[in-house]
């Protein structure tokens, strides 16, 4: 839970409508968000594996990959 809390953490600000929860944030803190949900998928942990696939399947900073996505 950890990794998956942290996260929302470092994503919770305020969002315009349609907007991605990565957006608002500045490329370092963008990448370490990025990297906390990889690392929280490796571990196991399922809202991390969910979100980090989506950003695979959807090519949200990441090249898309459905494969990996799923």
């Amino acid at each position: 839970m950890a990794f998956s809390d942290t996260y929302d953490c470092l994503t919770d600000v305020d969002r315009k409508f349609g907007e991605h929860e990565l957006e608002p944030l500045n490329e370092e803190t963008r990448k370490l968000a990025i990297d906390i949900l990889k690392k929280g998928a490796k571990k196991r942990n399922r809202e991390c594996q969910h979100k980090f696939g989506e950003l695979y399947t959807e090519g949200i900073y990441l090249e898309k990959d459905v494969k990996k996505g799923n």
